[in-house]
């Protein structure tokens, strides 16, 4: 029968075998922009979990989009076992195929998701051409 005290001792001894130690020392996974594009807007997304406001800063320049975002710092009790939620500093930069105007550009930032909307200037968007009958 397993004991409350015996079912910790097992928890305790599997964190302390190699496959753990393996974990405990790699990197955690960096997530890469999602990117989708159509006539009239580029959709981007980037996983941001554990994030807010204050930790995602989104700059425009010319035609590139640069994301950075601040180093979090858990403030829990106890000894790290995992990590899997990407925790460092970290900086993607996106060259756009058209100037990013902030005006028309849309970021939100809900359930551990940024999502940002560039929608393309007027004059670059595609226009349908008049043929005449001659």
């Amino acid at each position: 029968m397993l004991t409350a005290n015996r079912i910790q001792k097992l928890f305790d001894e599997a964190f302390k075998s190699s496959p753990w130690q393996a974990l405990l020392q790699a990197q955690p996974h960096q997530t890469s922009p999602r990117v989708w594009g159509d006539d009239e807007s580029v959709l981007v997304e980037v996983d941001v979990p554990g994030r807010s406001l204050k930790d995602v800063e989104v700059v425009a320049e010319k035609n590139t989009l640069k994301i950075e975002l601040k180093e979090l710092n858990p403030n829990e009790d106890g000894d790290l076992r995992v990590r899997e939620r990407l925790s460092q500093a970290g900086t993607a930069q996106l060259v756009m195929p058209f100037r990013v105007d902030p005006e028309r550009t849309d970021l939100t930032l809900k359930n551990g998701v940024l999502r940002i909307v560039v929608r393309k200037p007027e004059t670059e968007q595609p226009r349908k051409l008049q043929i005449r009958q001659e």
